[in-house]
């Protein structure tokens, strides 16, 4: 069984189907935060340098990408940091969530691991927040 399945839904592409755990290389072993859903349910949490993300957390994929498979798994736990930084301001920084996409995405041997990481951080991703702005 896949870890990530499509879903049918108007914002959300893909859905955890399992519990999935990844080691966290670039953020402080000492972070420890949750990200919450609409009732209060938590989808993802660190603890210990892990980053678990259970069954049933949605996410869009990647942004400003395709979501190629190789690719899919770095892009939703990217967006699963995101949403803990938005959740938890100050927990860690947005570079540190592009490293750990680019960790996964090299790991996975995604040969635009490197196009992707720029997508994330580099002018594609400030353009995208000025556009979101508004």
């Amino acid at each position: 069984m896949k870890n990530i399945v499509p879903y049918k839904h108007p914002k959300y592409n893909w859905i955890f189907a399992k519990d999935s755990k990844y080691v966290l290389r670039s953020i402080d072993p000492n972070v420890v935060g949750v990200v919450r859903g609409k009732y209060d349910n938590i989808y993802a949490r660190i603890i210990d340098s892990k980053l678990i993300i259970y069954k049933g957390y949605a996410c869009d994929g990647c942004t400003l990408a395709p979501d190629f498979s190789r690719a899919l798994e770095g892009c939703c736990v990217h967006d699963a940091l995101y949403q803990m930084i938005e959740q938890n301001p100050g927990i860690f920084t947005e570079e540190q969530a592009n490293q750990e996409m680019r960790y996964i995405h090299k790991h996975g041997n995604f040969k635009l691991a490197f196009l992707y990481y720029w997508a994330v951080s580099g002018l594609p991703r400030k353009i995208y927040k000025l556009w979101n702005r508004h």
